[in-house]
């Protein structure tokens, strides 16, 4: 049963996960807390959420996911032209601390700047049907998520690996030896047969697949 009901406050949300923060539990009474708020229209109480799913993400060494997350709770935020609370900002930094050193600068900016320009109902609704896939499988967010898809090819593979570190086109090229046109045929490749749309999320596909650790 959830244990977060419509009216309750966060504070008893965030205080209940403290002695024993189970990451599924927390993600998923979290998940209902957004669901909750996004349905009365309460965006903070929603901003709050999403920094609750942020914190579970990145104690679960899913550092992609709690960098877009992070951007998402500072859009909602600004549009209120509301700070972080102190209650909440015992979340609040050391979640952006631990993720930002978790990631390259480049990989944690984009992640950020991907949720930060997101509208903000659509990254709500993003999140919520994020969370509950996630909460469909018994898959821990730092646990790989199996094997990698067989249509990539080796080199393709070393070329993901190298993706999710954050290196740039040019980068890749002079570790692998390799021209900068081949990486970006690689890296398109990469795209076609996995499905992903950008570098953020092929830096979130290898850390589910072990690819950076």
């Amino acid at each position: 049963m959830p244990i977060f009901k419509k009216g309750e406050s966060h504070r008893k949300v965030f205080e209940h996960f403290r002695p024993h923060f189970d990451l599924a539990a927390a993600r998923r009474n979290l998940r209902d807390a957004l669901a909750c708020s996004a349905e009365l229209h309460e965006w903070f109480s929603a901003a709050m959420s999403v920094l609750g799913l942020a914190a579970a993400a990145s104690a679960g060494d899913d550092h992609i996911r709690a960098a877009r997350y992070l951007g998402i709770v500072d859009n909602l935020l600004e549009s209120m032209e509301a700070p972080v609370p102190p209650f909440y900002g015992r979340w609040y930094t050391p979640t952006v601390e631990r993720t930002r050193a978790a990631l390259s600068r480049d990989v944690f900016g984009a992640g950020w700047l991907a949720g930060q320009v997101q509208p903000a109902q659509a990254a709500l609704r993003d999140v919520l049907t994020t969370e509950s896939a996630f909460l469909s499988t018994d898959l821990a967010p730092g646990q790989p998520a199996g094997p990698l898809p067989a249509a990539l090819s080796k080199r393709e593979r070393e070329v993901l690996c190298h993706l999710a570190t954050g290196k740039t086109n040019r980068e890749i090229a002079d570790t692998l030896g390799i021209s900068e046109h081949t990486v970006i045929r690689h890296v398109s490749n990469i795209f076609n047969k996995t499905g992903l749309t950008n570098r953020v999320e092929a830096a979130a596909f290898a850390t589910r697949h072990g690819l950076n650790s």
